[in-house]
This record gives structure tokens, C-alpha cells and sequence, in this order.
């Protein structure tokens, strides 16, 4: 240690200077409050991936940029939306020392954080989580992860989630996530949007139109309910990423 705060490193016959900072100019770090409840590492990480592709990328739109985590005494879910579409994953599971519901908005940086740290830390791996009136805190072992609240009011999700549903389809997985792999070579780079173009009782086909550049991939099965041709855009990203349970409902639009 030199003066004015240099460090002077020294390897054989290499010599190298850095400058340096007082250690009184580096932030306090949060002290981490009591633990609010345990989450199970499997089923966050799960949550985050299948939502986080809706994440706004647009910094304007503030409270956009991160993923809501709500908690109840039975259920976790996270939903995320650019304002195009919307991302909900749910899943039913008891925490315990919850008596009431906490709805907390994470920055995506501390997302992607959070997934790699619950990916790491083992299928059997418990996350304490604990907020104060500024932070969030991510604890596994001996790792901590700190991250400010993202400030704002979310969006009322539940305004476009459809009601009284009478169209159910049902699709073999496997098949439909082959597909749209297929077709999303030539998607749109930016967006990732795969259209599902058609419904057809008579033929019980799926068609797949992304952009001006089209690529079809037809599918015998099941449509109950649907009278005409309806048409709706799904992110590539959404189909492909989706994975079976713990997961009991995701929705996209």
C-alpha cells in the first residue's frame, strides 16, 4: 500500500501500480432484516423463466422492467409484460410464516441474478427472502444477494386476463414445441413473434406465420369450443422455454 491510497503489486519481475479508494468511500451494504419467508430454489428459478422473456426493455417504461414476485400463504406467482404481452406463472405451495400477501417488484438485472443463484444452489436448496423499505434480499448458505425495490405502481394484470373462456385446445407438447422451433428461424429477430394463424375444426391444423416469411406446421388435435378461425402472435421464446409442473398455470398474450 502506497500513499494516497496506490496499491503496488509485485510478481517476479512484473511491477504494476493501481490506484486505489478509501475504504470509507465504498457504500454500507444493508443489513439483511428477518427472514420473511423460504422459498424453494427449484420453484423461483422456475417462476423467473418462464416470465421473464415479457420483461420491457424500454427504460422509460420504469416499473416494466422487472418482474412482479407475489407471495401468499398458498401460492407463488410472477408476472411480467412489456405492454404487448403478458407473462404469469403460478404455482400452488405453502410458505410457511406467511400470513399475508407481499407483492415485490424486482429489477430484471436481479432477476437473472436470483435464477442463476437458485440454479447453482441444488434442487433441495431453500431461499431466504427478506425486504426492507428499500432492498430485497436473496440469501442461499452463505451467499447474499442485495437489490434495490424497483419503485411504482404495476400494471392491474388481472384487467386483461381472459374471463369465461369457452375455447380449449389440446396439444401435444413435444410436437408443438418441435415446431415452432422450426418456424422461428425465420422470426422476426427483434420481437421473436411465432403467429398462430388459424384454427380449423375440419382439418385441425396450426400454421405458423412469422412476419412476411412463412413456415407451416400442421397438427392433428383436439379444438373444443372454437366455431371460427381465430389467429393470435406468441413469442418463439414462450413456447419453447415452457416446461412441465411445478408450474399449474402460465398464460401469455
Amino acid at each position: 500500500m502506497l500513499e494516497n491510497h496506490w496499491v503496488e503489486i509485485v510478481s517476479d519481475k512484473k511491477k504494476y501500480k493501481l490506484v486505489g479508494m478509501a475504504k470509507e468511500n465504498f457504500p454500507a451494504l444493508p443489513v439483511m432484516p428477518h427472514t420473511l419467508v423460504k422459498i424453494p430454489a427449484p420453484i423461483l428459478e422456475n417462476l423467473i423463466g418462464k416470465t421473464k422473456f415479457a420483461i420491457s426493455m424500454e427504460e422509460s417504461r420504469y416499473t416494466l422492467n422487472g418482474g412482479l414476485l407475489i407471495l401468499k400463504p398458498d401460492t407463488l406467482a410472477m408476472v411480467a409484460t412489456d405492454g404487448h404481452r403478458l407473462a404469469l406463472a403460478e404455482t400452488d405451495h405453502k410458505l410457511t410464516g406467511l400470513n399475508g400477501e407481499v407483492k415485490v417488484l424486482i429489477p430484471k438485472k436481479a432477476m437473472d441474478e436470483v435464477e442463476k443463484l437458485s440454479s447453482a444452489a441444488g434442487t433441495d436448496a431453500q431461499i431466504e427472502f427478506a425486504k426492507d423499505e428499500s432492498h430485497l434480499f436473496f440469501q442461499v448458505g452463505h451467499r447474499l444477494l442485495i437489490s434495490r425495490i424497483l419503485t411504482g405502481q404495476f400494471p392491474n394484470y388481472e384487467a386483461v386476463l381472459p374471463r369465461d373462456n369457452n375455447k380449449n385446445v389440446v396439444i401435444e407438447r413435444t410436437e408443438l414445441s418441435d415446431a415452432v422451433r422450426r418456424v422461428s428461424q425465420l422470426a422476426d429477430q427483434r420481437s421473436h413473434a411465432v403467429k398462430l394463424a388459424r384454427f380449423e375444426r375440419r382439418h385441425r391444423d396450426f400454421r405458423f406465420e412469422p412476419g412476411i416469411r412463412r413456415s407451416q406446421r400442421n397438427h392433428r388435435e383436439g379444438i373444443q369450443g372454437a366455431s371460427r378461425s381465430p389467429s393470435v402472435s406468441i413469442p418463439a421464446t414462450c413456447w419453447i422455454s415452457w416446461a412441465p409442473p411445478p408450474m399449474d398455470r402460465s398464460a401469455s398474450s
